[in-house]
């Protein structure tokens, strides 16, 4: 509970200054189980104060931002740009480290292999191409104009005057899985600051091993070359790494924003042509790989997807569904989704008393169930919502008519597999505004399967079951539902791992050898996360008290303000205007 306070609103502030000799000897005498103590007490007296998924960070200055200009790394970064000459790594390791917060990336060529989520903490400056979208310049290099510019002016100062970069990407506290860069031409240059151990960068160059540790020091490499981050030693400490290379159309940038770029000292263009050489051979050889793979991809993609199909076909030939045995006035149903996680395309299987024959499908689209009480029974009308092929202002509109038109009585079963609108055109808020009057939010996630069931008289008994989109699992919802003035939904949903499966899909082999289960994986990484906030806080606890009994002669502090007049080197609470001033000098936890 403190661990989810500390993240939330009631958080622990210390601003960080050296520690007295005296005090720094008392850190190691202070227990885990008295800086818990301290913590829980501040916990109770609410203090609201910044914490970041970093640790335990300086505050943030009234008036200020944590993104945007106004922030202290942007602030840190303009204060040294005015002071001329080179810039350096600690200049640098500052910045870096008073970042408030990590925005996250879509990464799935990079995300840890025990990571479900595919996104990883980090942000990219210069030339980027989100996913499907055209090259433009990076929404971080508009907020952070100061911090690009230092970068630029570091890389500029230190690297040789030959090499030319169009991007740097920013990766926080992540170790990447085995991966190639294959957006990249030319060579690349990888530092890294923190105080972390260890996470040396490994490179596999055809068998050939080789590590290179870039703490601190700039190390070349050649990202179409796989490479993958070895485990950080001192899990609860900080590692930032800084990457510096030149994506492949780095010459396609509309001119304004090339302007702009070349301008922070990016290299971009806007008249398809290479910069030097070594870039133009690169790029042909490049393009010659991608038409050879294109040639192989089809019949590869053709027998995973045959395989896929007959996989989980067998897999789901062997669920055992209950019988749908209905109560008096009760309706029975069994609806099961999957997405494209297990399957080479969605499956949804919905099955009632009303229904004579099981609904089957793996198309894309929502099914949506409209059950309701008719003159001669209960009847069922069944309804594809399908943005995903019809993401217009019609096909949004159309969405929206027939959520309308489900009569407040009735009770609706709604199932998603693979996906029912596309990344870039999620439904309207009137869709959404729609959905809600069943009770609850519909699982919006691209390509995230749902399950859910609902009513207008009932909002209340709305249930809802989802997975993330790369999870395997077939979600399963099996009760019964009760028409009539007083509506009832008595379901059980659950999400049944599959993890036994052996696929390939989407050109990602999965394999039960690789881990027993996904939901195991997922609560390995969050175990894992958990433990290092924990022991970030306690080690914040343990600075604060060591420099509170320092400064009392070696007494015990009494709670978290005995001792706050004597003790001015860290203290808890609001503090004046210096926060920014000193951030070279404080160490992140």
């Amino acid at each position: 509970d403190y661990l989810q306070e500390l993240r939330g609103s009631s958080k622990l502030r210390v601003d960080w200054a050296p520690l007295e000799p005296r005090s720094a000897g008392m850190v190691d005498s202070i227990t885990d189980q008295e800086a818990l103590d301290y913590l829980q007490e501040l916990r109770e007296r609410k203090l609201e104060t910044p914490v970041t998924p970093m640790g335990v960070k300086p505050k943030v200055a009234k008036g200020t931002s944590t993104w945007g200009p106004n922030s202290i790394a942007e602030k840190l970064a303009g204060d040294f740009l005015s002071k001329g000459g080179r810039v350096t790594v600690d200049q640098v390791e500052s910045v870096m480290c008073s970042f408030e917060n990590w925005p996250v990336q879509e990464r799935p060529n990079v995300a840890p292999e025990m990571q479900q989520e595919m996104t990883v903490p980090g942000f990219s400056l210069g030339v980027s191409i989100p996913r499907m979208k055209e090259p433009r310049m990076s929404r971080a290099t508009t907020e952070y104009p100061k911090t690009a510019k230092l970068l630029v002016k570091f890389a500029k100062d230190h690297l040789p005057k030959s090499f030319l970069f169009s991007s740097i990407q920013v990766n926080y506290n992540y170790e990447s899985k085995w991966h190639v860069d294959a957006n990249n031409v030319g060579p690349s240059y990888i530092i890294g600051v923190g105080d972390y151990k260890g996470g040396e960068l490994e490179i596999d160059d055809d068998g050939k091993i080789s590590v290179l540790d870039c703490h601190k020091k700039f190390v070349p490499f050649d990202g179409n070359i796989s490479h993958h981050t070895l485990p950080i030693k001192n899990p609860s400490s900080t590692r930032i790494t800084i990457i510096y290379f030149t994506n492949h159309r780095y010459n396609d940038i509309p001119a304004p924003a090339a302007a702009a770029l070349r301008k922070l000292g990016f290299e971009a263009r806007s008249d398809k042509k290479d910069s030097n050489e070594d870039f133009r051979l690169r790029r042909e050889s490049r393009m010659r790989a991608v038409q050879e793979a294109l040639a192989n991809r089809s019949v590869e993609d053709g027998k995973r997807k045959r395989e896929a199909y007959e996989s989980f076909a067998a897999f789901i030939a062997g669920v055992k569904r209950p019988s749908l045995k209905a109560k008096k006035s009760e309706i029975a149903v069994h609806i099961e989704a999957a997405g494209y996680g297990i399957s080479a395309s969605g499956h949804i299987y919905l099955a009632t008393t009303v229904g004579a024959e099981p609904i089957v499908t793996s198309k894309t689209g929502m099914r949506l169930l409209v059950i309701t009480k008719g003159a001669q029974g209960p009847e069922q009308v069944l309804h594809r919502l399908d943005l995903y092929k019809n993401s217009t202002q019609e096909g949004q509109d159309e969405v929206v008519q027939i959520l309308k038109a489900v009569p407040k009585q009735a009770v609706v079963i709604g199932a998603v597999g693979d996906a029912w609108f596309k990344a870039s055109g999620p439904p309207s808020d009137k869709v959404l505004k729609a959905f809600a009057e069943f009770g609850g939010e519909v699982a919006l996630g691209y390509r995230e399967p749902c399950i859910f069931l609902g009513s207008k008289a009932a909002p209340k008994q709305f249930q809802l079951v989802k997975a993330g989109k790369h999870d395997k699992s077939l979600l399963e919802c099996t009760g019964g539902i009760v028409l009539g003035p007083k509506i009832s939904i008595n379901c059980t949903v659950h999400a049944r791992v599959a993890d036994e499966l052996m696929l390939a899909t989407c050109g990602m082999e999965y394999a039960s050898s690789q881990a027993s289960s996904v939901a195991e994986r997922a609560s390995l990484s969050r175990k894992r996360q958990e433990e290092n906030h924990k022991r970030r806080a306690i080690e914040a606890a343990k600075l604060v008290l060591a420099a509170r009994r320092g400064k009392q002669g070696g007494k015990r502090s009494a709670g978290p303000h005995s001792g706050e007049k004597s003790s001015k080197r860290a203290k808890v609470g609001v503090d004046k205007e210096n926060d920014h001033k000193s951030v070279s000098n404080r160490k992140s936890v």
